[in-house]
C-alpha cells in the first residue's frame, strides 16, 4: 500500500465508477482495476461492489474511504509546510492583542511588512482572557495577553512586567511624581472592566489580600470608553504602565505608582503547547519578542522604572 494507491481508490469512491476516475486520472482502467485489487489484497477483503452504475464501497471500503482522506490531506499539509520552508516565510498568521498595548503593534506590522511581504498579518483586539479561549479553540495562532498563570496545554513567552498606575485626569492628581499607597488608591471611585477581564480579576485579589475593598462605581469594557471618560474626570482607573504612557506623554493623564503593596503584570505571548510554527508564525513570533524588548530598552533609557524583564 502506498498513497498514490490510497489516492487511487479515494477517486474511485468520490466518482462511483472505475471508468470515470481513469479519465480523471488519466490511467488505463485496467491500470487501475490491478491498483485497487492489489489494495484488496492487502487488507484482505473487497473494498468495493461493483453494478450496473458503477461501483461503492463495502463497509470495509468506507472506513478506508475515510482514513484515506485524512491521512492524503495530513500529506498535502507535510508537502505544504516543507515548500514553505524552502523560501521566504508566507501565509497568514493571526495575533491576538489587549486594547491596552498601543505602541508595539504598530512596530509589529512596520517590521512584517519591511522583512516579511508575503505574510498576511491579521491583528485582534480583545481582552486578555478572550484571547485565551480564541487560542485554545483555534481562532488565533498566538496572543500578547495578560494572565494570572499559564492556561493548561499552552505556552506563555514572558515579553515583560509591568506596574500598575492610578491615573486620572490633569487636576484630579498631584502631577509631583509621587507614589500612592494601595489603601489611598481604594478610597477613590474608580472606572473598570467587569470582573471577568484578568486585570481587574489581579486588583480585586491584590484588595482582598490588603484586607479592603475596590470602589467600583462603573464598569465598562471598552477601553477607549474608559480612557475617554477618565479624560473627562468622571473618575479614575488603574492601567499598567504601557497602557497609560502615551496619554501621559500627551499630557491628558496623569499618573502615580501604587505602592504598598506595588501592583505588578506580566503580559506573555501566549500561544497552544503542541503547535507546530509554520515559518511565517515564526518570523511573527520572533518580531514580537523584538518589538516588546525594544520597548523595555526605550524605558529604561529614558529612566523609567514601570517596565522590566
Amino acid at each position: 500500500m502506498d498513497l498514490r494507491q490510497l489516492g487511487y481508490f479515494v477517486r474511485v469512491v468520490e466518482m462511483g465508477s472505475l471508468t470515470r476516475a481513469a479519465t480523471v486520472l488519466r490511467i488505463a482502467q485496467p491500470a487501475l482495476g490491478v491498483q485497487i485489487k492489489k489494495l484488496e489484497g492487502e487488507f484482505g477483503a473487497p473494498l468495493l461492489v461493483r453494478h450496473s452504475r458503477g461501483v461503492e464501497p463495502t463497509d470495509v471500503g468506507a472506513l478506508l474511504f475515510e482514513q484515506a482522506k485524512a491521512l492524503l490531506a495530513n500529506a498535502d499539509a507535510i508537502k505544504n509546510k516543507i515548500n514553505d520552508y524552502k523560501g521566504p516565510p508566507r501565509g497568514h498568521v493571526s495575533l491576538g492583542i489587549p486594547p491596552i498595548v498601543h505602541s508595539v503593534p504598530i512596530d509589529v506590522i512596520e517590521r512584517c511588512r519591511a522583512e516579511y511581504p508575503e505574510i498576511s498579518l491579521t491583528i485582534v483586539e480583545e481582552f486578555s482572557s478572550f484571547l485565551v479561549e480564541w487560542i485554545e479553540d483555534g481562532r488565533l495562532d498566538m496572543a500578547c495577553a495578560y494572565v494570572d498563570s499559564i492556561p493548561r496545554d499552552m505556552r506563555g513567552e514572558r515579553l515583560l512586567r509591568e506596574d500598575f498606575l492610578f491615573v486620572g485626569a490633569p487636576g484630579m492628581i498631584d502631577d509631583n511624581g509621587s507614589d500612592i499607597s494601595f489603601d489611598e488608591m481604594v478610597k477613590h471611585p474608580l472606572i473598570l472592566p467587569g470582573k471577568e477581564n484578568s486585570l481587574r480579576r489581579l486588583l480585586h485579589d491584590a484588595a482582598l489580600r490588603n484586607g479592603v475593598s475596590l470602589s467600583v462605581p462603573l464598569q465598562v469594557r471598552s477601553q477607549p470608553l474608559v480612557n475617554e471618560l477618565v479624560e473627562r474626570s468622571f473618575g479614575y482607573t488603574i492601567l499598567p504602565y504601557m497602557a497609560a504612557r502615551l496619554k501621559m506623554e500627551q499630557g491628558r493623564f496623569v499618573a502615580r505608582r501604587i505602592v504598598n503593596p506595588v501592583v505588578s503584570t506580566e503580559l506573555r505571548l501566549i500561544y497552544r503547547e503542541r503547535r507546530t510554527f509554520s515559518k511565517a508564525e515564526r518570523a511573527v513570533r520572533e518580531i514580537v519578542t523584538s518589538a516588546f524588548k525594544d520597548e523595555i530598552t526605550r524605558s529604561l533609557a529614558s529612566g523609567s522604572s514601570f517596565l522590566r524583564y
